[in-house]
């Protein structure tokens, strides 16, 4: 069976383990918020590179944005219309 004095140093050790991990965690907030300012703008040579990066823009066809899903839903109305064209074409044959 355990002890008194046991007892009380083991909750001593369990009070000591909390404030350090309070500690730890207020370090990491710290340090959290200063990565955050840091990549908001703050930096005036990371602000320049950004600045020198080419904006990547999508396809544009007629006028018209290109997106994925809009390219994807005109070749599956490609091919519907292009199998129907040439079953007509096929059973004008016949």
């Amino acid at each position: 069976m355990v002890d008194e004095s046991s007892k009380t140093r083991l909750r001593q050790e369990i009070d000591r383990l909390k404030d350090e991990n309070e500690v730890l965690k207020e370090r990491l907030k710290q340090q959290e918020s200063g990565l955050r300012q840091r990549t908001t703008g703050v930096n005036p040579v990371v602000d320049r590179l950004k600045s020198n990066q080419q904006q990547q823009n999508g396809l544009v066809l007629f006028g018209i944005a290109l997106t994925e899903q809009l390219v994807l839903v005109a070749f599956v109305i490609a091919l519907l219309f292009g199998f129907s064209f040439g079953y007509f074409l096929f059973s004008c044959n016949n």
